[in-house]
Parts: structure tokens; sequence; C-alpha cells
């Protein structure tokens, strides 16, 4: 159900993908504190934030050559973000 939380957590994270090892986003997260996210996300989900949300750099789709949304091997790409305080993008 991607109307739901599927999963929650405490503290503050840090989550940073490569190219070759993007964050997997699957469904709802909830994370009661802050959360810097920055490099390559692949899939479909979003993360709710108690506290801020930071993306110093580049936050980008694993997606596949010439394709928006869509990563080489078929999977949906796209990431929705929400925060108890504020949301900075640099």
């Amino acid at each position: 159900n991607t109307g739901s939380v599927q999963q929650s957590q405490t503290g503050n994270y840090v989550l940073s993908g490569t190219a070759e090892h993007p964050l997997v986003i699957d469904g709802t997260v909830a994370i009661d504190g802050d959360v810097l996210i920055n490099g390559y996300v692949k899939g479909t989900g979003t993360i709710l934030a108690s506290g801020n949300i930071y993306v110093p750099t580049d936050l980008l789709y694993a997606d596949g050559p010439s394709t928006f949304g869509i990563a080489a091997d078929g999977t949906k790409n796209a990431l929705g973000l929400a925060a108890g305080g504020s949301i900075m993008i640099g």
C-alpha cells in the first residue's frame, strides 16, 4: 500500500547513493529526525522527516540511458520528500 508508512526509524540519517549503488526507495519511510540525502536514487516512494531534510548536492534518479524516470531494468523512479521542519536544497 503506497499510501501508508511501511517503515519508520528514529534518529538523524545521512543517505548517499552512487551510480553503481543507488539508494533504493520502496514505499513510504517515516524518520523521526533530520535527513541528509544526496547522490543517486532508484525506486518509487516518499521520505517523511519530522525534522529537516537537507539536499546539499545533486540528487539524481538512477535512470537508464535516454530515459527519464525509468531505470535500465524498468524500475520506475520517483521520490517525494516531506518534512515537519524545512527542506533545504543546495
